[in-house]
């Protein structure tokens, strides 16, 4: 009960600060967002950088929801997410363009809603608006990043942990460090994940001992429903997940099952639970239909049709479900600097395998079960793509970062496999 505690915790925190965010003054927000103007106008909505597409679209989203609505009290604004917009009312749907309504001042503005997401987000973006503008944000995103990629690789060292250090730098070079950098949408679930990852690396037998890694999990879970845009969800949990059957292997088939389990839960339950609370307060302190918004949205993203507007017009595309899979591991491979990183890293933990290849098959012969769980993780990306289809084939262009959840835990495999069998062969070289 008392670690319970702990999620209602972080919960209410993210609410009070949600809420008291609302209240910075709006009017430097405002003018810092349209210090972007010039930088957009040259980039327009998708820009190629790094071989990767930018999401300036909801980037400016993301800038005029923080930036707010004068006439609605803050609470009011953090629960139905209210935004002014220049927008084209069609038949069946909307047309919104965030670009024109940061930068211009001649054209008619609407206010809508956007109450489906927490748009957690906030609580750093609106402090960041009122001191300084888009552009120096990249700039601090960039470096931010870095240096967590950078003490995540030495906090490993330092855990003794070699065996992660490659599947980190593989998948650091698959978020593509340039092109997330420039765009606040990629960056979120990196982050979230980058200290998960730091959280468990430094304060591991606190978490243990006194949080307990169900609760940890369900923590990170909340964090990864409260600040994203439904990008790559899985990552924060497949890369926790590794990090942990690394430093802490199961040597029992049961326990190692339901460990995996019981965290997939804990986590897929705290996301899916923070998704229907937000829901369910939205509908009832706004006078948002947010549950009707919901189940529209929840059809267009799961079902095998791909809905989008063309010169105008709605276009309904049929696809099969495996196309997703396909779509992003397109986009992922698109690069050949990315095919070249991730050959490498296989050969590079594959090489010393072979080379001892009879003691291996020996170590995964007899120790199989420690090996299984990387394996389990790596298919989440297959799952997620399967079940919910139409979300990452719409968005491919960004979406194809859930790949990391598959390519870390290999990667980490095969050099978990070989450290272990070099270890078992030196303990019965010495007995």
């Amino acid at each position: 009960m008392i670690r319970l505690s702990y999620i209602l915790g972080m919960i209410c925190c993210f609410v009070f600060l949600g809420m008291a965010v609302q209240y910075v003054p709006p009017t430097k927000g405002v003018a810092h967002s349209k210090n972007a103007c010039s930088l957009y106008m040259a980039e327009d909505y998708h820009p190629s950088v790094a071989g990767r597409i930018l999401d300036n679209y909801t980037d400016a989203t993301m800038m005029l929801v923080a930036n707010g609505v004068k006439d609605e009290a803050g609470w009011q604004t953090f629960f139905n997410n209210p935004l002014y917009t220049v927008y084209k009312q069609q038949p069946d749907w909307i047309d919104i363009f965030p670009l024109e309504t940061i930068c211009r001042d001649d054209l008619e503005y609407y206010k809508i809603y956007y109450p489906r997401y927490w748009h957690g987000y906030q609580i750093f973006l609106r402090p960041l608006l009122y001191f300084t503008d888009y552009q120096h944000i990249r700039q601090i995103n960039l470096y931010l990043q870095v240096w967590l990629f950078g003490l995540i690789l030495w906090l490993m060292w330092q855990n003794k942990a070699k065996g992660l250090m490659l599947g980190w730098a593989l998948s650091y070079f698959i978020f593509n460090p340039e092109a997330m950098a420039m765009n606040m949408t990629y960056s979120i679930l990196y982050y979230v994940s980058a200290v998960s990852m730091i959280l468990m690396l430094t304060c591991r037998e606190w978490i243990k001992e006194r949080l307990g890694y169900p609760i940890f999990f369900a923590m990170i879970g909340i964090c990864t429903c409260f600040f994203d845009f439904l990008t790559y969800p899985i990552v924060p949990l497949a890369t926790s997940l590794t990090l942990l059957f690394y430093l802490e292997p199961e040597t029992e088939f049961k326990s190692m099952f339901k460990r995996l389990l019981v965290l997939t839960l804990c986590f897929g339950g705290a996301y899916v639970g923070m998704w229907v609370l937000k829901w369910i307060l939205a509908s009832l302190l706004t006078e948002q239909n947010v549950v009707a918004d919901v189940f529209n949205a929840l059809l267009n993203r799961s079902t095998s049709q791909m809905r989008y507007v063309l010169k105008g017009k709605e276009v309904i595309t049929e696809y099969t479900r495996g196309f997703a899979i396909v779509a992003t591991w397109r986009v992922l491979f698109a690069i050949p600097e990315t095919v070249a990183a991730a050959t490498w890293s296989f050969i590079l933990s594959l090489a010393p395998l072979v080379w001892r290849a009879k003691k291996t098959w020996l170590y995964a012969k007899n120790n199989s079960v420690t090996l299984l769980p990387f394996v389990a993780i790596a298919t989440s990306t297959l799952f997620w793509c399967f079940i919910v289809g139409g979300h990452p084939l719409q968005h491919a262009s960004y979406t194809y970062r859930l790949w990391v959840a598959t390519f870390f835990p290999l990667i980490v495999m095969l050099n978990f496999w070989y450290i272990k069998s070099k270890e078992a062969d030196n303990a019965q070289t010495q007995g």
